[in-house]
């Protein structure tokens, strides 16, 4: 990837300008061991902190309670 890269010439159609500049539109990605472990803690931390709402809403729940509505 780092290489080649993922041509967008196709979907923007030859040159792009973006504020004036010209823009290549083949994006080359360069990915390192650092910022590939910042985005794997980020992710997991982001799934843990928008699971601890429902899973305390759950646990105020009784599960007789639930079953009665069913």
């Amino acid at each position: 990837m780092s290489e080649t890269g993922i041509d967008l010439s196709s979907y923007v159609g030859g040159d792009y300008s973006a504020g004036g500049v010209l823009v290549d539109p083949v994006v080359k990605i360069r990915l390192f061991r650092e910022s590939a472990f910042f985005i794997l803690i980020t992710v997991f931390l982001l799934t843990m902190a928008a699971s601890v709402y429902p899973a305390i809403r759950a646990g105020r729940v009784l599960p007789v309670d639930t079953l009665k509505e069913i």
